[in-house]
């Protein structure tokens, strides 16, 4: 007779619950509510977590012959403490800048954007789906370890989701939650704390004058795209030629306003009469314009006697303004910086991707990030620049399969220095819009974010940590799987598919076929014999590989009488005309605990 945990554990009086065992009768079923707080319940809420917008109870059976237990435990919100709500009320999403718990989740995958009420979903909006993305502008701010906000044109959707949850902090209605443009104030205009700005590498700027007038927005520097701010918002009143780059100030004559200043002007100088301060005619030509009349380009730098601005770590000349000289707008040491992923290029320069750290363009023409293992555009460039956010150490396996669309045999044996070279991008990492999965150090992507890789598949290099791997180790360059005491996350990671009734996985017993990335202390023995070939198969075995089997193993009619081969490698049309002793009868076998279920 089986018998439900709870109930035997009650009755044998060797484990007292926290609360007694509780039958219930139905139609043709009795039942018995499992104590949460048992070994078996305790070990089924090890690591669980529930989702957002699902109420953070798990429910589960261990099924006996006389009672199901049936368990209903209380648990935690996958998100971390900001989600949870209630015991009994569903996890709610996370608003823009709030933290959540990473990227490790109930699934083993990446998936924290289901965290985020920023999410968007790329069938329209709606809950039945788990098919979602976040925004992965730098600025939007949604990150592994927290949530930020949606881009103009997303539809968020999710329950509890606000209108500040977009970028913009505004959406076309509660009935259409597609985030569009916020309304702001204009240049020279009076209005609240909603001045049309700029986007700027550190963020979002925008001010006012003295008069509490809002400010114009500065030579060199992006409207704010989240805004519906236009070029007369820029000091000089227009925009750099097809782009959205507030243009510098040419005319002498028009007085400056709206918090202008010289470095507005093209020449970056100003005089100042009794009717107000104007931008100088400069003695040399900013980029942008022809070389006439005998002057010569502020920045000395010119393509078919048209000025040009100067690429990063090009030095800036003595008494020039940077911001209008450097294609960055920006100077450090006397050298012009670098353009960061996702910047627009000046278009005053005829090789914009050489703008860029990382020396190349996306496809929508902005600057495009490091590719792992590819080099920057100086070696003075910051791992800042690189899609991982991270230098390789050196010295660095080469991956040997990157980009490529094909595989090689094993990992490469040839080293190289990864000094200054990108990195991969660790689990949980967002990838970017033309980013492909080779780009992540596991070569696997879950909804735009790097996941970990499964048993068997390659590993970045072989000497990589085996961080990226779902078992959190590799061997000789390839993912290993789960062994004995591990959680089974993601589901069937556990070495060879054994596990008990908690989801944890037990070891491998002997004579079972192993695959190659099995390691020996995945088996019960802890050894396993066999080079992989058809003739030698790798197993678990009590046995050493030198060991001879003792005389009662062999057989007296088909395998060698000397050779320990308990799997024939081939097959016939029906069944076998020899025997194979088993379990052999030499063998004691392990003592197996009795179990009244």
């Amino acid at each position: 007779m089986k018998f439900a945990r709870s109930f035997l554990l009650t009755i044998l009086g060797s484990h007292r619950p926290a609360r007694p065992a509780v039958v219930e009768k139905g139609v043709g079923v009795e039942k018995a509510v499992g104590d949460c707080n048992s070994d078996y319940g305790r070990a089924k809420m090890d690591g669980w977590c529930q989702w957002t917008n699902k109420v953070p109870i798990n429910k589960f059976t261990d099924e006996g012959w006389v009672y199901d237990d049936n368990y209903e435990c209380p648990g935690t919100c996958c998100s971390g403490d900001l989600g949870f709500v209630g015991q009994n009320e569903k996890c709610r999403c996370l608003h823009k800048g709030e933290p959540h718990a990473g990227p490790v989740s109930r699934s083993g995958y990446a998936s924290w954007v289901y965290y985020c009420c920023s999410l968007v979903d790329r069938n329209g909006g709606t809950q039945t789906t788990m098919d979602g993305y976040v925004a992965t502008a730098p600025l939007a701010g949604n990150t592994p370890t927290h949530c930020g906000c949606a881009d103009i044109g997303d539809k968020v959707f999710r329950p509890g989701v606000a209108e500040s949850d977009c970028c913009s902090g505004k959406w076309h209605s509660t009935s259409n939650k597609t985030c569009v443009p916020a309304e702001c104030t204009h240049a020279g205009a009076t209005g609240d704390d909603d001045c049309c700005g700029y986007m700027a590498n550190d963020g979002i700027h925008a001010g006012k004058t003295d008069d509490g007038k809002c400010k114009c927005i500065p030579h060199g520097q992006e409207l704010n795209r989240w805004q519906q701010t236009t070029g007369s918002d820029c000091c000089s009143g227009v925009l750099l030629p097809n782009s959205n780059i507030c243009g510098c100030i040419e005319s002498t004559e028009v007085a400056l306003s709206a918090g202008a200043s010289k470095h507005d002007c093209c020449g970056g100088e100003t005089q100042t009469t009794d009717q107000g301060e104007f931008c100088k005619a400069g003695a040399c030509s900013p980029p942008g314009q022809a070389i006439a009349g005998g002057a010569h380009c502020c920045s000395g730098k010119d393509t078919a006697q048209v000025c040009e601005c100067l690429h990063g770590g090009e030095d800036l000349p003595d008494g020039v303004s940077a911001l209008t000289n450097c294609c960055s707008g920006a100077a450090e040491g006397g050298k012009c910086t670098w353009l960061p992923p996702g910047a627009t290029p000046n278009p005053y320069d005829s090789d914009r991707a050489g703008q860029c750290g990382s020396g190349n363009l996306d496809s929508e023409g902005h600057c495009a990030c490091g590719k792992p293992n590819s080099q920057l555009a100086h070696p003075s460039v910051g791992p800042n620049h690189c899609c991982s956010g991270g230098f390789n150490q050196a010295p660095a396996n080469l991956p040997w399969m990157l980009n490529t669309g094909t595989t090689t045999t094993g990992p490469p044996t040839t080293t190289t220095s990864g000094a200054g070279t990108c990195s991969c991008i660790n689990n949980g990492g967002l990838l970017a819009p033309d980013d492909g999965a080779n780009f992540c150090c596991s070569r696997n992507a879950d909804q735009g974010q790097c996941a970990c890789a499964f048993a068997g598949r390659p590993a970045w290099s072989s000497s990589s940590t085996g961080s990226e791997c779902c078992s959190g180790y590799q061997d000789n360059g390839y993912c290993g799987c789960k062994e004995s005491g591990s959680t089974n996350i993601p589901e069937g990671m556990c070495c060879g598919g054994y596990k008990n009734g908690t989801d944890r996985c037990t070891c491998i017993p002997d004579f079972t076929l192993v695959a190659a990335f099995v390691r020996p202390s995945a088996c019960c023995s802890g050894q396993i014999v066999g080079d992989g070939t058809a003739s030698s198969p790798r197993r678990c075995t009590p046995f050493s590989s030198t060991t001879l089997p003792p005389p009662d193993f062999t057989t007296t009619v088909g395998p060698s009488t000397t050779s320990y081969d308990w799997y024939p490698t081939t097959t016939t049309t029906g069944p076998p005309t020899t025997s194979y002793p088993w379990p052999p009868p030499r063998v004691v076998a392990p003592s197996i605990p009795l179990v009244f279920r």
